[in-house]
C-alpha cells in the first residue's frame, strides 16, 4: 500500500494521517524481543515505538501519526519520536533491510 497509495497523496498534494501505526499494539508486540539495530541509539531512540513514529513519520508523503494511547508514560515515548531529526532515507532502508 505505501508504495501506491503514499506516492499518490504526495502527487496530489493531499494531507496522509496515519491512525493506528502499531496495528492494535500488534507491531511492537512482535519486536518487543529484539533489540533496537545499533544505529538507533546513536539517532537517539530508545524504544521500537519511538523508531517505528520516527519511520511513518519521516516519509515525505504523512502529514501527521496518530498512534492513540492512554497511558502517560507511552505518550512520553511517543512524543519524544517527533523530537528527533526525521530518519533519512538511507535509515529507513536499513531499518526495513533489519526486519526484513
Amino acid at each position: 500500500m505505501e508504495a501506491r497509495f503514499l506516492p499518490l497523496a504526495q502527487e496530489l498534494g493531499a494531507a496522509v494521517l496515519v491512525n493506528m501505526p502499531f496495528g492494535g499494539g500488534g507491531l511492537l508486540r512482535r519486536l518487543r524481543d529484539r533489540p533496537l539495530p545499533a544505529w538507533t541509539c546513536a539517532a537517539g531512540f530508545t524504544t521500537w515505538a519511538q523508531l517505528a513514529l520516527a519511520f511513518v513519520l519521516a516519509h515525505p508523503a504523512v502529514t501527521c501519526v496518530i498512534p492513540g494511547t492512554g497511558t502517560p508514560r507511552y505518550m512520553t515515548e511517543n512524543a519524544a519520536a517527533g523530537s528527533r531529526p526525521p530518519l533519512t532515507a538511507a535509515q529507513r532502508a536499513s531499518l526495513i533491510a533489519d526486519l526484513g
